[in-house]
């Protein structure tokens, strides 16, 4: 009980030595905002008397007071000190702020400042992502100052500091400290029914777009609707591309439509599209425009371990690579192949003789035996030190690869694709070409032809 006597006895000692002083940071010089904190100073023969404030009940209390050298810019969020004398008096925040909005404008990030009421301040943020998004809104209860004759200044923790010099409305507006260097930053002060504050839009020349829903956007040009619910993918200043769930679109820089293809099967990878259409696949480069998808990039970190499996005199052989954590690098050692399978040669699957893994990344566990020229396929399970071999499909063909990522087995001049669902006698190809990554050729024993794609879906031309 006595501690806590003491204690606000304390505080109220404190508040009314604070008080005392209160007509000393009235008739201060210069006042500043750093971080959070307002600053005010008063010039001495040496220096200054430097004054921290906060605001208490309602009024302005000094907490913290020593001698300082200079009025240094303490970190990126400090303000440089505005001298008393230049401020403006008289200066009425409600009145010159009523049914106004304070904004900063850069190329990816939009500040609007306005009053809520009569004594609270409204900070909304946007941010420029594939469209505009709100980034974050807060709101903080504003103070009025009125410092030695009648210099008047506002406050809030939050916000910052608005005062007006020269018959201008001026303001450290915190959030945009950071920012003050950069050239491309528009600040203004407009009617609020003149403000753009919405979201989900993106501006193109005279064009904005709005998002409908999704990828989904309408065109609007000077208020106008132009184009109602496009599908757009890529955009750029010359070129806007759409894809439905049958046709791509190229419309040029003024919405008009330059070509459109009606397809049967689409890819769209990192830097290009490709389509399946009449009969021919068709690519498009899109390194040059911007995807108006969302993507969360993941990155990981950490340590890996790499081994690596070599053949050698149709033995196996590891060696562990611990470089990245350790530099260690173990010595090669011999891997027992138990295989009741007589062979006279052996390949991994990529049909190389060594294969890097990682303990995150595996590794493909199918490998091919070789005897007497033909070819089988297994799928192999080390334990320690030992190997041992399970047949997928047996030492009966001439040649087994892989073609984008898909198996292919090779029997008599006839191919096709091993999958779960694969017979040997359901051979169905006489040939099968690479042509892109997303694509492959394949020709059939009745000499249609086609294309597969990555899924393995088979579009037989038309």
């Amino acid at each position: 009980m006595k501690n806590k006597l003491f204690f606000i006895l304390f505080v109220f000692a404190a508040f009314s030595h604070a008080q005392n002083k209160v007509s000393d940071i009235f008739n201060s010089d210069y006042c500043q905002v750093n971080s959070s904190v307002l600053y005010f100073y008063k010039i001495e023969k040496r220096g200054f008397t430097q004054r921290r404030c906060i605001f208490s009940s309602n009024k302005l209390y000094a907490y913290a007071t020593e001698k300082v050298d200079s009025m240094e810019k303490k970190n990126y969020d400090t303000m440089e000190a505005i001298k008393v004398a230049d401020i403006d008096d008289n200066f009425d925040l409600v009145k010159e702020f009523k049914d106004k909005v304070y904004g900063v404008k850069q190329s990816y990030w939009k500040y609007f400042y306005f009053l809520k009421n009569d004594s609270v301040l409204v900070c909304k943020v946007l941010r420029k992502g594939k469209v505009w998004q709100l980034e974050k809104e807060k709101e903080a209860e504003i103070k009025k100052i009125i410092l030695a004759n009648n210099k008047i200044i506002y406050w809030s923790s939050q916000l910052g500091l608005i005062y007006k010099k020269n018959n201008e409305i001026k303001t450290s507006l915190l959030g945009l400290i950071s920012y003050y260097n950069d050239r491309s930053a528009a600040f203004f002060i407009k009617d609020k029914n003149e403000v753009d504050m919405s979201t989900g839009y993106f501006e193109t020349g005279k064009y904005i777009l709005k998002v409908t829903k999704g990828d989904h956007y309408t065109v609007f040009k000077d208020n106008q609707k132009i184009l109602e619910d496009i599908p757009l993918k890529y955009y750029n200043n010359k070129q806007f591309i759409t894809i439905d769930d049958k046709t791509l679109k190229f419309y040029n820089s003024d919405f008009a439509l330059d070509s459109s293809f009606i397809y049967r099967d689409i890819n769209q990878a990192a830097d290009n599209i490709e389509i399946l259409t009449d009969n021919k696949i068709k690519k498009f480069d899109t390194r040059l425009f911007t995807n108006t998808s969302y993507g969360d990039e993941f990155l990981g970190c950490g340590t890996v371990t790499y081994h690596l499996l070599s053949i050698k005199r149709n033995r196996i052989r590891e060696v562990t690579d611990a470089q990245m954590t350790y530099g260690y690098r173990s010595p090669p050692r011999n891997i027992f192949i138990n295989s009741k399978i007589k062979f006279d040669s052996l390949l991994f699957v990529s049909r190389q003789k060594t294969m890097d893994y990682s303990v995150n990344g595996g590794f493909d566990d199918r490998i091919i035996l070789i005897k007497n020229k033909k070819e089988g396929l297994y799928t192999f399970k080390q334990k320690n030190d030992t190997i041992t071999l399970k047949e997928i499909v047996p030492i009966k063909f001439n040649k087994i690869y892989l073609l984008n990522g898909f198996l292919i087995v090779n029997k008599k001049e006839q191919v096709d694709f091993y999958d779960e669902c694969f017979k040997e006698n359901k051979m169905r190809f006489t040939n099968i070409d690479f042509f892109s990554y997303n694509y492959v050729r394949y020709k059939k024993k009745d000499q249609t032809q086609g294309w597969m794609n990555r899924k393995g879906i088979l579009f037989d031309d038309l």
